[in-house]
């Protein structure tokens, strides 16, 4: 067996070390890869939960649109249901019965003096309620 002398030691620790670092690195550069396919991945994930959002807020700014839409012509018939209303002569009990439980009266009171029966004071109740929730939610 050949004795080695200092310089062939030299060599033979510079290969080990040169041999350590190219399996370091071979470890490092395949994490590298990994932590860049899921770098790739999440990009991709993250352009698609921008174009998620991007597609919900047109919506909900076409639904908005609608729904104002809906509120304006829901506005628009109660005025003109109001001003039919208003017209016909006819009306006038109902009117004074709505102006009496507008008051607080009750059903029975209203009925006994309006004339009308207590359904059709229920059924005015019931409107009643109807527009006032309608009206607590438009502020015009």
């Amino acid at each position: 067996m050949p004795v080695l002398n200092a310089g062939d030691w030299i060599i033979l620790g510079i290969v080990t070390i040169c041999v350590i670092n190219f399996v370091l690195m071979s470890r490092i550069y395949a994490k590298f890869r990994q932590q860049k396919v899921k770098v790739h991945s999440h990009k991709r994930r993250i352009h698609d939960l921008e174009e998620d959002v991007r597609a919900l807020y047109e919506a909900s700014t076409t639904l908005g649109n609608k729904l104002h839409s809906v509120e304006h012509s829901s506005r628009v018939l109660k005025e003109q249901q109001e001003q039919l209303t208003l017209k016909e002569p006819s009306q006038q009990t109902y009117r004074n019965a709505i102006q009496a439980l507008h008051n607080g009266e009750s059903v029975n009171q209203v009925s006994e003096s309006s004339g009308l029966s207590r359904g059709e004071v229920e059924l005015l109740t019931l409107l009643q309620k109807i527009n006032g929730n309608t009206s607590e939610k438009d502020p015009s």
